[in-house]
This record gives structure tokens, C-alpha cells and sequence, in this order.
């Protein structure tokens, strides 16, 4: 029976981070699914000129390697109200993703939280 509906995964549970970060997530199995959508939601409780890149990654068996597949719009100022952003990944998604994210600009005192959650079908 194929699993039409897909199921939900959570790529960055609720996180706090900080100014000059860089994270990688931990590994989500896909279960074979090729396809996704992906929310990103950030927070900030300051603003100090900060940057964050946050990008879908697959993981390449043959060359043992990670690879972006799919990035989201970099984030300049969460200060006013949380932001969120949608992306579709239509193929290729392979056995195993995961999550990175890059901090730049301001000071380690700043303080941003990430949510990254996702369908996979």
C-alpha cells in the first residue's frame, strides 16, 4: 500500500542559537521518500545586524559526502515578528537529510530560535 499522505518530521526541533553559530542538524532517515515541503520559522529577541542561512542537505552515499538541496531565503531581521517560510522539494531526496544553519554578523549575545519541521512523501 503506498503511503500517499507522507509523514512529519522535524529537521530542528524548537532551538535556541546564537550569533556567530554554526549547526548541523542531526540525521533523519527519509524512509525512501523523494519528495518534501519544509517550514522554517524564526524568532529573534534582539536585532544586532545578524544573518542566518538555513539549508535542506542530502546525504550522498556513493561519495560519503552531504550536499544542499534546498535553501531557504536568507533571514536579515526576525526582531519585529516571527518569520516563516515554505520551500517544495519535488525530487531527490535519498536515504538520509539533515539541517544546517549559518550565523553571521552581530554578537554571540544574541539570541534567535529556529524551527525546521517538514512532509516527506
Amino acid at each position: 500500500m503506498s503511503d500517499t499522505i507522507g509523514h512529519s518530521i522535524v529537521l530542528v526541533p524548537e532551538t535556541d542559537t546564537y550569533a556567530t553559530n554554526v549547526a548541523h542538524t542531526t540525521t533523519v532517515k527519509t524512509k525512501y521518500k523523494t519528495e518534501g515541503t519544509f517550514i522554517l520559522e524564526v524568532s529573534q529577541a534582539s536585532y544586532s545586524d545578524e544573518t542566518i542561512d538555513v539549508d535542506i542537505e542530502v546525504y550522498d552515499l556513493l561519495t560519503d559526502d552531504w550536499y544542499v538541496i534546498a535553501s531557504f531565503t536568507q533571514v536579515t531581521d526576525a526582531s519585529s515578528t516571527a518569520q516563516q517560510e515554505l520551500i517544495n522539494i519535488p525530487y531527490g531526496l535519498g536515504e538520509k537529510i539533515s539541517c544546517e544553519w549559518t550565523i553571521t554578523g552581530g554578537d554571540s549575545t544574541n539570541k534567535y530560535t529556529l524551527t525546521v519541521s517538514g512532509t516527506l512523501k
